[in-house]
C-alpha cells in the first residue's frame, strides 16, 4: 500500500478537506471524499479546514452567488469564505504567533 500524500507534510500543516458543491450527484462523493481527508489528516497531525461543512452552512444561495459561471469553482467572494475558513483555523491554533 502507498504511503498517504499527507505523509510528507509536517505536523501542524493546515489542509482543507473537500469543499460541499451543493450539486446533488457531486454531494455524496464530496462528503465521503471530505471524510477521507479529514481522517488521513489526523492520522498525520494535520489540522483540518472544513470547507465542506462551512460551505454546506451557507447553503444552495451561497454556491449560486459565490461560484465562477462553471458553477463549480469559486468566484472572488467564494475564495474570500475559503480564506476565511483557513484564517478561522490558523487564529485558533496554539502553535501560530501573532507577528
Amino acid at each position: 500500500m502507498a504511503s498517504s500524500p499527507m505523509a510528507g507534510l509536517p505536523a501542524g500543516t493546515f489542509v482543507a478537506d473537500v469543499p460541499c458543491f451543493m450539486h446533488r450527484r457531486w454531494e455524496t462523493g464530496s462528503a465521503e471524499a471530505a471524510g477521507t481527508i479529514r481522517e488521513a489528516a489526523a492520522g498525520a497531525g494535520l489540522v483540518v479546514v472544513p470547507l465542506n461543512d462551512e460551505l454546506r452552512a451557507q447553503g444552495l444561495q451561497a454556491m449560486l452567488t459565490r461560484t465562477s459561471a462553471d458553477l463549480f469553482h469559486p468566484d472572488d467572494r467564494g475564495y474570500e469564505t475559503w480564506s476565511r475558513a483557513f484564517w478561522s483555523e490558523i487564529s485558533r491554533s496554539p502553535t501560530v504567533t501573532d507577528p
